[in-house]
């Protein structure tokens, strides 16, 4: 407990509206008051949670409103655990360990000290649960079904009231073994502490980077009509979701645009950019047949129209590998595509709309360097000029910037930095206006760890980098 904050198993599913109840009892149901819950933060390792299936990550924290008199529930109650930064490691025993609950639908807290949790030792014969696998394991009589969600505390006070918050009942069995004497906790890792600190700061999660290795295509664009930057993702299973942005760099929300299907597993390439010349931001796609497919004015509702300007194994689109919508010389507006070719060659097209792709221009010809090397490519307006600029990482981790990217060529080079074995890991990007100058400078980049970064305001260097998911642990 943590101020507002309170911890437990995930597979209790606390879910806004509902009421915690401190030092509940029959006869008593609150004594000390009610607090609603206000939202939760939850492992997207966990099954339900963002398609998760692991239930070593059986955890959840939960944000209260505040209760009687405004308070907040740590100062109706007292006291609060404080949360490690860090996981205890595997080899570990911890000697000194209190579970707090109610086990089998006891009417009272129970309180059970035990002599020590340790790995599991697959011994309690229904469950066998091998060591090594994430849980805490401790044996206590009577502490039946119905503690899910109880903390283990590591050297807990005598009073009760602090000590240091290692896991929750949970994960292996809902929380128990084949007798009421064994139990098991999901033990925290570093993911369970970065949720605790965006509960404390109620900041919205994205999830974790176990999830986010999955998501394969970006679309920067405003597609909630607030004047936003928002974020369009496609994922390796053909789901498509839309991330609500919230002007500062983050996200306030997602919302599912397309379940996932076959169809969208077969995606080359997308942008984002204003195309069709609608109120909002449009959806462009090169698929792996050569269809190129154009979707106007996407929002929170969804995808409405396709327009087919490539139909399926188009002899030319069939081997563009990456493009990037922006303003490569028309007047400001993003209805112009970049579009780098299999064969290393660089086109850009201006005025794309409904009826077509508007007027090619060759930048590059086909060449080695930009074929072997130019890995992945993104444009924002990061130098300030009249057009927009291109971006490339390149294989050896080098990250470049070429000002002013038009009908005339590509545009002059600036290295932002050198070769750099961490920027080998930068697997997609994008670029948007994300910030709350307006301005298409803010870069995204997610790393083949899954860890997710703002660079905002990225112009002759990188932005302060801004991180948004955590790596995978």
């Amino acid at each position: 407990m943590y101020g507002n904050i309170v911890a437990t198993a995930a597979h209790c599913s606390p879910e806004s509206g509902w009421k915690f109840a401190p030092a509940y009892s029959r006869g008593r149901h609150a004594p000390l008051g009610l607090w609603q819950v206000d939202k939760s933060w939850g492992d997207p390792r966990f099954p339900g949670e963002r398609g998760g299936e692991d239930w070593r990550h059986d955890w959840k924290f939960v944000r209260l409103l505040p209760g009687p008199e405004g308070k907040s529930v740590q100062d109706a109650v007292g006291g609060g655990f404080t949360m490690p930064d860090r996981p205890l490691q595997f080899p570990s025993t911890m000697p000194d360990i209190t579970v707090v609950g109610y086990p089998g639908g006891a009417g009272a807290p129970q309180r059970r000290c035990m002599t020590g949790a340790t790995q599991p030792d697959g011994a309690d014969g229904h469950r066998p649960i091998p060591p090594r696998t994430g849980y805490w394991q401790v044996k206590c009589a009577a502490f039946p079904g119905g503690a899910s969600g109880s903390p283990f505390v590591s050297k807990m006070s005598a009073d009760g009231t602090s000590g240091t918050l290692i896991g929750v009942l949970g994960g292996a069995g809902r929380g128990g073994g084949h007798t009421p004497d064994v139990s098991y906790a999901s033990r925290f890792d570093p993911d369970a502490y970065s949720l605790f600190k965006m509960a404390e700061a109620n900041q919205w999660s994205m999830g974790g980077g176990s999830t986010w290795q999955h998501a394969k295509h970006l679309a920067s664009g405003e597609y909630t009509g607030d004047g936003k930057g928002d974020l369009i993702v496609v994922w390796s299973d053909g789901e498509v979701t839309l991330y609500v942005g919230d002007g500062n760099a983050g996200f306030t929300g997602e919302r599912r645009l397309k379940a996932p299907n076959a169809t969208w597993k077969h995606v080359t390439s997308i942008t984002g950019g204003d195309f069709a010349g609608g109120n909002g931001s449009d959806v462009m796609v090169v698929w792996t047949d050569g269809e190129v497919s154009l979707h106007p004015d996407v929002n929170t509702a969804g995808f409405h129209r396709e327009i087919t300007l490539a139909k399926a194994g188009d002899a030319t689109w069939k081997y563009a590998r990456q493009i990037a919508g922006g303003n490569f010389g028309t007047a400001g507006h993003t209805t112009d595509l970049l579009v780098v070719w299999q064969d290393g060659e660089v086109s850009s097209y201006t005025q794309v709309g409904e009826s077509g792709f508007g007027t090619e221009h060759q930048l590059l010809k086909p060449n080695d360097l930009w074929k072997k090397h130019a890995t992945v490519v993104t444009a924002g307006d990061f130098t300030g000029g009249n057009n927009w600029d291109t971006m490339v990482r390149w294989s050896d981790g080098e990250l470049t910037v070429y000002a002013d990217t038009g009908a005339a060529g590509i545009g002059a080079e600036r290295k932002l930095h050198g070769p750099d074995t961490t920027w080998t890991h930068a697997t997609v990007m994008t670029a948007g206006s994300y910030d709350p100058n307006g301005w298409p400078d803010d870069l995204l980049v997610l790393w083949s760890d899954g860890e997710f970064d703002a660079y905002p305001r990225t112009g002759t260097g990188l932005g302060p980098e801004h991180r948004l998911v955590n790596p995978k642990a």
